[in-house]
C-alpha cells in the first residue's frame, strides 16, 4: 500500500500480485485487484487495468453496503473512477458512462466528498 500511495506503481503493481499468488482465496483479495488495476492504469497498461478492474468489480460491488469508514467509500468511487476510466479507454463507451453513474449515486448516497 505504500508504494501506491508514494506513486510508485510499477512496484506496488508487482507486490499486489505477489500478495494474490500468497493469499488467492483471501476474502478481501477484490481490493488487491483494484489496487493492483488503478497501478497499472496509471502505468498506461489498459488491457492489465481492464483485466484487474473487472476481476475486482462484482465482489468489491457486493461489499459496498458494508463499507463503514469514510476511507473506505472514497477508495470505492475511486476504484469505480479508475474502472470507468479503463473502460472508455478500452473502447467500452457504453459501459464506462454506467460505472461513471454508479460513481456518481453511491458518492451522493455515502455522502462522500
Amino acid at each position: 500500500m505504500a508504494r501506491f500511495y508514494q506513486g510508485k506503481y510499477a512496484e506496488a503493481a508487482h507486490l499486489f500480485e505477489k500478495a494474490d499468488e500468497l493469499e488467492p482465496d483471501s476474502e478481501r483479495i477484490y481490493f488487491s485487484h483494484a489496487l493492483r488495476g488503478r497501478c497499472h492504469l496509471e502505468l498506461g497498461q489498459y488491457k492489465e487495468a481492464l483485466e484487474c478492474l473487472s476481476r475486482a468489480y462484482a465482489p468489491y460491488w457486493k461489499q459496498r453496503a458494508s463499507l463503514s469508514s469514510s476511507y473506505a467509500k472514497r477508495e470505492f468511487v475511486k476504484f469505480l473512477s479508475a474502472f470507468s476510466d479503463v473502460l472508455l479507454k478500452t473502447g467500452q463507451v457504453d459501459r464506462a458512462e454506467e460505472v461513471a453513474q454508479e460513481a456518481r449515486e453511491y458518492r451522493k448516497s455515502a455522502g462522500v466528498d
